[in-house]
């Protein structure tokens, strides 16, 4: 098979993948999600889920500059979703396609949890995944870089070559022709750069469709976002998180090559305004995720720059939350959250966090592969800190032998630190001697400048010095010997230390991301277990971005678990069989830059025992079996007998029926019935005054009512002053106070108050639905009846017992 039909191959391999994957996660929500009639045709009856067919509803009635103002009291709410579902629902009029309002609300969370989650679980998992098969394979990023390098110089010289052309015209044609082969040659090297999957790659393909299934397998997201609240504004910030991960992590890499780091800054930027636009809040959930890469990959400054942006926001949130909710408290962190009780002890919260909320049979199974995965995330992180005393402490050796035999002293010792340094990059338990050059010969100015950007990205300083010291032509001999008798005793010692740990082949960059996974693991499990079993000052500063409650720190559970499972299967593929050879030579041959040897930095793909073709194989290939069938096993188990994941849906699918409840709860047939007939008479303009915790909230989701309280809480901040002075005016018993505050809201239209039983059981967790206590008193609405202020103008007592106080009365403005 020729390398074309294999470029073909690779190209299409990993996305199909992909793809795939994608679409089996999507099968799973497909699956969980209620395939009932009424799932499609009533709205969910959990405390927020009026309010969000209230601001689809606002978006289509006023249109996109409502987004601004969804709010009753036109405050600001995050519209992403809203404005996705209202765009469904217009595009299908557009199309003389009938959709109503709660379909609308599905189809656009199936995408967004079923589609948009999987898919950007995938591109994070990516991110370590191509480093094991893929382009960017740890170790040769340095080579690729040298074809980036020469490919820029080659472009300038071209262009330098085509404007000298111009001004000669005698040599004309001969230097066109120059130029014009020189630019033949600029193409083979854009083609050698982006072929980045030229390859099979079977650990990455394996990977895209694992991943995908260990997304959904989890009861914190996506499928608790709807179950509670329902709080698909977070949720849906939380699907598209992971696009933004992915692009930071490159934009580090980026920084740190010094390269694109433009194109990864504009992505970063537009990834950041759309998670901040779904819901301001996931900013908390993205600093907490990557402020341990930024410590382990930014440079000082750059880290001083995101500690002094965020203490500035810290303050302009901290002066936003006081002068919009006004409390006495806030000086007082342990008086915050006054009615929050815990809801699980420390071992259980553990519990849950380690298992990835995943119930049932195999939640020990996902505890176990978790605990494995920390444990070799450890053993990266040691093993690397490991080989480097062993490299820092022979080669201050071997520099201080170098000095003594010349006057290249320094240039020596900074020789064998890069070429020893190699024996860490490559897998020294199964690499001779003679595989590893010494990296101490001069090279002309062009090859060591490849040679110089041919190093590890992340250890710039070294590459710096090592490129210094190539690129210097009277490097002494004795120097040179000095250097090369240090690299010959550092890597014996290496190489004896690489037989003792696996893991002590660990590069700079995967230590690093080992450290910034494990501290990422222990601040989720802190935020979560502060967030559900503990009280007091420290756990409200903890927990206060993410409202205290569980709920919303649960979604950082698979962000925790999830990735580092990825990272802990590919550094046992890495440090047990090594780089990908196939694409290792192609780079070789088609970059004509030599062997990577010729740096000195980076040692070949350890060449594995001869034996028989199993035990060949094995060798070459056993940690990505071991690997891909672990996480695969969890994957498909997690999958069933997840009682979690199971309840969820259940609760769900009785959330969205009306028969066979309470009467007093908070949506039933009857009060369906009384809702429609109210509408029915009085139209969608009036305002209507009722208790929404009673159900007529849902006035405004089901039939377009303009209900004056349409959420369970419309607060009194901004606009809202008069929601307030209403129930004020309602409890005075007052008629002239209550006509002289409830007429004049919305002009001229008509005020109508509804009587529909008393507040729902199922809503009583709101803390301030005393409020509403007066529109339930009796005795003040027969007072207004007897002095003509309210006039009923229809009984719903014919319901049945319990609605024997249901009326619809009209409030006389005239009066």
């Amino acid at each position: 098979m020729n390398i074309k039909w294999k470029q073909r191959i690779g190209h299409a391999a990993l996305p199909i993948c992909s793809v795939l994957g994608v679409l089996a996660a999507f099968g799973i929500v497909l699956a969980w999600f209620p395939k009932t009639w009424d799932a499609w045709n009533l709205p969910l009856q959990e405390i927020d889920a009026p309010a969000h067919y209230y601001f689809i509803r606002k978006l289509l009635r006023q249109g996109v500059g409502a987004a601004t103002k969804l709010w009753p009291n036109d405050a600001y709410y995050p519209p992403l979703f809203h404005i996705l579902a209202a765009a469904v629902i217009s595009f299908c009029n557009v199309i003389h396609v009938k959709i109503n309002i709660y379909a609308a609300f599905n189809i656009v969370w199936l995408v967004t949890s079923g589609l948009v989650w999987p898919a950007g679980v995938s591109l994070w998992a990516s991110y370590f995944t191509r480093k094991i098969d893929g382009k960017f394979i740890e170790g040769w990023r340095g080579l690729e870089s040298a074809v980036h390098v020469a490919l820029s110089e080659q472009k300038r010289k071209a262009k330098l070559n085509r404007r000298r052309s111009r001004n000669m015209p005698s040599s004309a044609g001969a230097k066109d022709g120059s130029a014009k082969t020189q630019e033949k040659k600029e193409g083979n090297w854009d083609a050698i750069v982006d072929s980045n999957s030229l390859f099979w790659r079977p650990f990455s393909c394996a990977m895209m469709l694992i991943v995908p299934l260990l997304s959904v397998a989890s009861a914190s997201h996506p499928f608790q976002m709807l179950a509670s609240g329902p709080l698909i504004a977070f949720g849906l910030a939380t699907s598209i998180l992971p696009f933004w991960l992915y692009v930071t992590l490159r934009l580090f890499d980026a920084i740190a090559d010094r390269y694109q780091i433009l194109r990864w800054l504009i992505l970063t930027v537009l990834l950041a305004l759309l998670c901040v636009f779904a819901h301001p809040r996931i900013a908390f959930t993205w600093l907490l995720l990557m402020a341990p890469f930024m410590l382990m990959r930014l440079p000082w400054k750059a880290i001083l720059g995101v500690l002094v942006a965020v203490v500035v926001c810290a303050v302009a949130f901290f002066f936003y939350m006081t002068g919009h909710y006004h409390s006495s408290r806030y000086g007082d962190p342990s008086s915050w959250f006054h009615t929050y009780k815990p809801n699980r002890t420390v071992p259980q919260a553990l519990q849950i966090f380690f298992s990835d909320n995943i119930s049932g049979a195999f939640s020990g199974f996902m505890s176990v592969v978790v605990i494995v995965a920390l444990v070799v995330a450890v053993a990266v992180v040691f093993g690397y800190v490991k080989s480097r005393l062993v490299i820092i402490r022979l080669g201050g050796r071997s520099g201080n032998k170098g000095g003594k035999a010349g006057k290249g002293g320094k240039d020596a010792k900074a020789v064998s630190v890069e070429s020893t340094d190699s024996v860490v990059v490559s897998d020294d338990s199964r690499l001779a001697d003679s595989e590893v050059s010494d990296g101490s010969q001069p090279q002309s100015d062009e090859g060591s400048a490849s040679a110089s950007v041919a190093t590890d990205a992340t250890d710039t300083t070294e590459a710096s010095v090592a490129s210094g010291v190539a690129g210097t032509s009277n490097t002494s001999a004795a120097s040179a010997a000095g250097s090369k008798r240090g690299h010959n005793s550092a890597h014996r010692a290496a190489h004896r230390s690489a037989k003792r740990s696996r893991f002590a082949t660990a590069t700079p960059t995967m230590a690093q991301d080992a450290m910034s996974l494990l501290l990422a693991f222990a601040l989720v499990c802190l935020v979560y277990v502060c967030s559900t079993s503990l009280t007091g000052w420290f756990p409200n500063i903890v927990t206060a971005a993410w409202y205290r409650a569980e709920i919303r720190p649960l979604t950082m559970i698979p962000f925790a678990i999830i990735p580092l499972l990825v990272f802990a299967a590919c550094a046992v593929v890495y440090s047990f069989d090594g780089v990908d050879e196939s694409y290792v030579r192609y780079l070789q041959q088609r970059a004509h830059l030599g062997t990577p040897h010729s740096s000195g930095r980076h040692a070949m793909a350890p060449k594995h025992p001869a034996g028989s073709a199993i035990g060949d194989w094995f060798s070459r290939n056993g940690g990505k079996a071991v690997s891909i069938v672990v996480l695969a096993a969890l994957a498909v188990s997690c999958q069933f007998g997840n009682v979690n994941r199971q309840d969820l849906g259940t609760m769900i699918a009785s959330n969205v029926v009306l028969d066979g409840k309470p009467e007093n709860e908070q949506l039933t047939v009857a009060k369906v019935d009384v809702l429609r007939e109210t509408v029915k008479m009085v139209g969608n303009g009036p305002v209507i005054i009722s208790d929404p915790l009673n159900g007529s909230m849902y006035g405004s989701a089901m039939f377009d009512a303009n209900m004056l309280y349409p959420v369970y809480n419309p607060m009194h901040e901004k606009n809202g002053a008069i929601f307030g002075q209403t129930e004020n005016a309602f409890a005075s018993g007052d008629p002239a106070k209550l006509t002289g505050t409830t007429c004049p809201i919305e002009g001229n239209v008509p005020k109508y108050f509804l009587s529909m039983g008393p507040q729902a059981p199922s809503l009583q967790m709101f803390s301030f639905r005393q409020q509403y206590d007066v529109f339930h008193r009796q005795d003040l609405i027969d007072g207004y009846v007897r002095a003509g202020v309210l006039v009923k103008i229809a009984d719903f007592s014919y319901l049945g017992p319990y609605a024997k106080d249901w009326a619809l009365y009209s409030i006389k403005c005239g009066q």
